[in-house]
C-alpha cells in the first residue's frame, strides 16, 4: 500500500486537472504530478503484466512500437503509451477487488459527458461494474453489442463485446491485468478488434 499514491492519484485528481483546465499552459501542476504523465512519478521498475503494461502492450500493437520503450519511459512523454491513449476508472473508489461496486449516480453524469464519446477506440475493462445496457446508455449507442472471443487460459475463455460503427469501436472486457487471466494471443486479437 501507497499512501502517497492515493492522495496523487486520487484525492488530488480533480484538482490537478482543475490546474491544467485554468493554466493549460503549465501542464506539471504545483502538486509535483502531472495526470497526462503518471508515468513520470512512477520511476520504480513495473511489471510488464501490470495493467497499464497491458495497456501499453495494446498501445504498441495499434501504433507499431516496441511494448518494453514506451512501458518503462519515465521522462518524456512524447516517446510513452500515454502521448497515445487516455485513461481513467469507472469506479470512484480505489480497491484491491472491486467486486460489488456499482457506477455511482455522480460518476454516471461525469461519464455522459461528450469528452469520452469522441475517442475512436474505446476499452472498458470494467465488466462487473457497468451492465451493457448502462455502456449504451453512456454513449448513446441504440445497436447491441457483439459478444467475441478473445482467447483462453488454462481457467476460462476471455470473452468480451464489441461495438462498432463507422468512427468508433467500444470493447468491454475484463480488467486489463494479468489477473484477470489475459494472455498475450487474447490480447492480439483485443488489438485486431480495434484496428
Amino acid at each position: 500500500m501507497h499512501p502517497e499514491l492515493f492522495i496523487k492519484e486520487s484525492i488530488n485528481n480533480i484538482i490537478q486537472w482543475e490546474s491544467i483546465l485554468n493554466n493549460p499552459t503549465n501542464i506539471l501542476t504545483d502538486l509535483k504530478f502531472n495526470p497526462f504523465f503518471p508515468r513520470e512519478y512512477h520511476t520504480q521498475k513495473m511489471r510488464p503484466r501490470h495493467t497499464w503494461g497491458i495497456y501499453a502492450q495494446i498501445i504498441a500493437g495499434l501504433k507499431s512500437k516496441n511494448t518494453k520503450d514506451i512501458f518503462e519511459e519515465t521522462e518524456n512523454i512524447t516517446d510513452s503509451f500515454f502521448t497515445d491513449c487516455f485513461i481513467t476508472e469507472i469506479n470512484h473508489i480505489p480497491s484491491k477487488y472491486s467486486r460489488g461496486h456499482k457506477l455511482i449516480s455522480e460518476r454516471k453524469e461525469l461519464l455522459k459527458n461528450d469528452f469520452y464519446k469522441n475517442f475512436s477506440k474505446i476499452v472498458i475493462g470494467a465488466k462487473g461494474y457497468l451492465q451493457i445496457e448502462q455502456l449504451k446508455d453512456l454513449f448513446n449507442i441504440t445497436s447491441d453489442f457483439k459478444e467475441v472471443k478473445f482467447g483462453a487460459n488454462n481457467q476460462r475463455e476471455i470473452k468480451g463485446f464489441v461495438y462498432k460503427n463507422n468512427s468508433q469501436t467500444i470493447i468491454y472486457c475484463d480488467h486489463l491485468s494479468v489477473g484477470a487471466g489475459w494472455t498475450n494471443d487474447a490480447l492480439d486479437k483485443l488489438i485486431d478488434t480495434l484496428k
